[in-house]
């Protein structure tokens, strides 16, 4: 898991940890970060640090300090498909080979936030395209298998749909 020790990564581990103990066979579950210490001196070390100790597994920590702007960009590890504007894109590529070290699969919470906000906006859409027995349906299988009502929070989205429409 990519584990900055914000809410998003640390509750994508905990899950990824809760789903494989459920598992009869072994496992082995590891987290990965990337810290400047000196140049930008952040405590996303000490989070990271903290919220793998917390779910007991293994951090590795990549301390980036050391890379330059533009490192290896001539190197074909580093070439991509499209045009890339990260000027330290090294750093990540490293990051990732030491996960490819120890497993097939790599877990992140980047793009959690959007996602946390999808059942609101997913409603909204689908109100607008007029899908109102689909959407129903879907309501209706989430509390036959959550036992509560989605938070939807539908009233600010259609307001804020509604103003933009007027």
């Amino acid at each position: 898991v990519l584990m900055s020790g914000g809410l998003d990564s640390t509750t994508v581990a905990a899950t990824a940890k809760r789903c494989l103990s459920r598992e009869p066979s072994p496992f082995t579950l590891r987290a990965y970060t990337t810290v400047c210490g000196r140049i930008i001196p952040d405590p996303e070390s000490r989070y990271a640090t903290l919220a793998a100790r917390a779910l007991g597994i293994p951090l590795h920590v990549r301390v980036a300090d050391d890379y330059q702007p533009f490192e290896r960009w001539d190197k074909p590890e580093l070439r991509r498909p499209e045009p890339e504007g990260d000027p330290l894109l090294a750093i990540h590529v490293d990051q990732l080979n030491d996960a490819a070290t120890n497993g097939r699969v790599l877990l992140t919470g980047h793009g959690a936030d959007p996602a946390m906000r999808l059942p609101a906006s997913y409603a909204v859409d689908r109100l607008k395209r007029g899908e109102l027995a689909a959407l129903a349906s879907e309501v209706g299988a989430y509390i036959a298998y959550r036992h509560r009502f989605p938070r939807l929070r539908l009233g600010r989205h259609l307001r804020r749909w509604l103003w933009r429409e007027a």
